[in-house]
């Protein structure tokens, strides 16, 4: 049959550290305090490249994933050699307006339209913890 009883001796033990983690992380979450406007402020200092991905995402779409992933590290390596913003450097590429207008660029480079998956991550742990008895 294999060894592979041996390792439910480990799984107890797992579900334990587990288990400890997901309280930390709980309790973490509790005492969280958001600051909006230092986010901002952060965000602000990549000068856009933190949203790359969603650049490459869109660019990818209309162009190819290698050559939108060429144009968008030739654009970020401009930007950070020049201490520009990204958006700016790809604003002025003809390559890339071609493809993407400065509207649907600047749309890009917002970062409350790029969440993914996340607001429904978040939704479902407040969620979770507004159930949760006691700890409040």
């Amino acid at each position: 049959m294999g060894s592979w009883q041996a390792e439910w001796q480990t799984f107890p033990r797992l579900a334990l550290v587990t288990s400890g983690a997901v309280d930390a992380v709980g309790g973490i979450a509790q005492g969280l305090e958001i600051d909006g406007d230092r986010m901002r402020v952060n965000l602000n200092e990549t000068r856009g490249l933190i949203m790359a991905e969603a650049i490459a995402v869109a660019l990818g779409a209309k162009v190819g994933k290698q050559e939108a992933l060429k144009m968008l590290d030739e654009a970020s390596r401009k930007a950070i050699a020049a201490k520009r913003n990204l958006q700016d450097v790809l604003a002025e590429n003809n390559q890339v307006t071609l493809s993407l207008s400065i509207g649907e660029l600047a749309k890009l480079f917002e970062p409350m339209a790029y969440q993914g998956a996340a607001q429904t991550l978040i939704d479902r742990i407040v969620g979770s913890l507004q159930l949760r008895p006691g700890k409040r």
